[in-house]
């Protein structure tokens, strides 16, 4: 969910947005896709702000109509669910803050359930 330190090239299998510290990389600051009937928006999350920016996600999807919300400026890895939708920062595999391993997720969809899986690396 940005601030990338590799080359873009291996993003083919997967979904990457620009980071707050992405500023020389070509990618698109969200992307929103649908995975079996789940809206999911991802960004990099540094304009959510400081204060509280799970609420503030919340919000969004609430008024975009989003399912999943996919973030990362913290590094700090978090899963919030609120009235079946989520917020998820998968923290960050170089860069781990408030864990000392590096961490990322893997989210299975199946129809409406979302299960969320972090793992340390």
């Amino acid at each position: 969910c940005g601030d990338h330190e590799y080359d873009t090239k291996f993003n083919q299998s997967f979904y990457m947005v620009k980071g707050n510290n992405d500023l020389f990389l070509d990618l698109p600051s969200e992307i929103n896709l649908t995975v079996e009937g789940i809206k999911i928006h991802i960004e990099h999350g540094h304009y959510l702000g400081r204060l509280d920016p799970v609420s503030t996600g919340f919000k969004m999807m609430e008024k975009e109509g989003y399912n999943l919300f996919l973030y990362g400026h913290s590094h700090i890895p978090a899963k919030d669910e609120r009235d079946g939708l989520f917020m998820i920062n998968p923290g960050s595999t170089s860069e781990p803050r408030k864990t000392k391993k590096g961490t990322y997720c893997i989210i299975q969809i199946d129809g409406s359930k979302i299960d969320v899986k972090f793992n340390y690396i």
